[in-house]
């Protein structure tokens, strides 16, 4: 990288550890859960905005980081009535645990794809037949 800049990817979707050199932080599982938070997000707002948009007058690192050090996190004021919907509640859910700020408090995906099978009506159909799959269900349910 000849600019000096790290790469991680579209801003919005960066965890805020890749974003605060400090941290000197490296792509992981836990960084791209953070990008799945926002991504589950922008799947049930309701607007074209780009997330934090709403928020921010300007979306920057630094916008950014400053936002998260306040202990903010996305809203989902653009989001349908919860009311209509407990997959809403459920959804809202797994994006705050996504978007946690310390990295070992976020699940694993095999933790999320555990929560979306048992806790989402839609997810009953879908079975793992993996037995590593198998393991890490066991593992979640004894913590």
């Amino acid at each position: 990288m000849s600019s000096g800049k790290r790469k991680t990817g579209t801003k919005t979707h960066t965890a805020m550890e890749l974003l605060d050199s400090k941290f000197n932080a490296t792509n992981c599982e836990a960084t791209d859960i953070w990008s799945f938070g926002v991504t589950i997000w922008e799947i049930f707002n309701e607007t074209e905005q780009i997330p934090y948009k709403d928020i921010l007058k300007r979306v920057t690192e630094v916008t950014l980081l400053d936002y998260f050090y306040a202990k903010n996190h996305l809203e989902t004021t653009y989001w349908p009535p919860k009311e209509t919907s407990d997959a809403l509640v459920t959804a809202e859910s797994y994006m705050k645990r996504c978007l946690v700020h310390r990295q070992e408090f976020r699940p694993s995906f095999d933790k999320l794809w555990h929560l979306f099978e048992t806790m989402l009506p839609e997810g009953q159909r879908l079975k793992c037949n993996d037995e590593k799959c198998e393991k890490s269900f066991s593992d979640f349910d004894s913590n």
